[in-house]
Formats: C-alpha cells, sequence, structure tokens
C-alpha cells in the first residue's frame, strides 16, 4: 500500500501565570521554584505534500484551472485541542548583570487535562532545558 508523501508537525503552547520562589535573587547563584497554573493548547498538523504540488499546478500562477491561489487549508489539516494545566518547575539562574541573567538548568513538570491530539498525548510533560532571562523590575 502506498501513503502519500506527507509532513507532520505538532506543537504545544502553555499560557498562565501564578508564582515563583527565588530565596536568593540577589546571590551570583539564584535558585527558584515555580508553580504555575493556566490552559496547554497542543496542535498537530498533517501536509499532503502532493497534493499541494498538484494544487499549485492546477493554479499555474493564475494561468491554470484553478481559480483561486491554494490555500493551507487546501492540503493540509489541523487537529488542536485546549485544555487547563499546571506547570512545576525548579531551576538556577546565573546572574550575569542586574536585568539579565542565564537559566543553567531548570526542570519543569507539566500536567493537561485534555485528551490526546491525533498521536500526541500532551496529559504529562517533563521538560528539561536552559534559557536566557529578562528579569523585570529589576533596574
Amino acid at each position: 500500500m502506498h501513503m502519500p508523501q506527507s509532513n507532520q508537525s505538532g506543537d504545544s503552547l502553555f499560557y498562565g501565570g501564578g508564582a515563583r520562589w527565588t530565596p536568593r535573587a540577589a546571590h551570583r547563584i539564584s535558585p527558584y521554584a515555580e508553580f504555575l497554573f493556566g490552559g496547554n493548547k497542543t496542535t498537530h498538523e498533517t501536509d499532503d505534500l502532493a497534493l499541494r504540488t498538484e494544487l499549485l499546478n492546477a493554479w499555474n500562477d493564475g494561468n491554470g484551472t484553478l481559480g483561486h491561489y491554494p490555500k493551507r487549508s487546501d492540503w493540509s489539516v489541523e487537529v488542536s485541542n485546549n485544555g487547563p494545566s499546571i506547570v512545576a518547575g525548579i531551576g538556577f539562574d546565573a546572574v550575569v548583570t542586574r536585568p539579565f541573567a542565564w537559566r543553567v538548568i531548570a526542570f519543569d513538570y507539566s500536567r493537561t487535562w485534555m485528551s490526546d491530539v491525533d498521536m500526541i498525548h500532551p496529559q504529562n510533560g517533563l521538560r528539561i532545558f536552559t534559557s536566557a532571562v529578562l528579569r523585570i523590575g529589576t533596574w
């Protein structure tokens, strides 16, 4: 059986707020713990690349049989779901200057109350990361 060539992608967006505890914010190395609550939107998209090529050929820069430029929704299927979510995390920041720090290492656990999004299971997540931090309110 021949499956059409496809391109798949997925993403997860947490939105919310909460409390962060930083006991040594004025020190060079600053640990923190946080508890955030809000929501999560998880999206899975599948593009049919063969259909995209076929539609673009039918459009033929406005000279073809297709009456309009093909929209992404003509050759792509997107499934998304929203649900309540919490995030609990810990980590360490290395202060570079008063307003800037480097999040040396951080661990976040997330729990989302929503059903699966196609083949994506967003209910539990663990994230280990490093990042740049802008410390607003420290200037």
